[in-house]
């Protein structure tokens, strides 16, 4: 089977799934979603994927290559979760469309604060027996 005798765009969807290391640039632009999956989990991730229409792939590529801020801007809210949660809260997150970012970036604003009050106290204790 060499590649020069076979076009790509003839080639069944199955076909196309098996063939993914013979054609895989075109595999990477093919219009169905779960073959452009498929080719950047066997060939590897790449800045491209992060870029892509279907949000599972752009997910599955900010999982692979790491979030970065830029993820925090994604139009689907499951990426901008998982960024927020793999780079921590910012005042952005608190006013996200999605309830659930904002939910948990107020949980752990609130946390980081009890956390600050608990440290003071301590340190205050420690501070009063010393004083004794």
């Amino acid at each position: 089977m060499e590649k020069n005798k076979i076009n790509y765009n003839d080639l069944s969807y199955d076909e196309k799934l098996a063939c993914i290391s013979l054609f895989p640039e075109e595999a990477k632009r093919d219009k169905d979603e779960d073959i452009r999956l498929e080719a950047y989990r066997a060939l590897g991730f790449t800045d491209e994927a992060k870029r892509d229409e279907d949000e599972d792939i752009r997910l599955e590529a900010y999982r692979a290559l790491g979030f970065t801020d830029e993820a925090k801007r994604d139009e689907y809210y499951l990426i901008r979760l998982e960024a927020y949660r793999a780079l921590g809260y910012t005042d952005e997150a608190k006013r996200d469309e999605y309830y659930l970012i904002r939910l948990e970036a107020y949980r752990a604003w609130d946390l980081q604060r009890k956390q600050r009050k608990m440290k003071m106290k301590i340190l205050e204790k420690k501070q009063r027996c010393i004083l004794r």
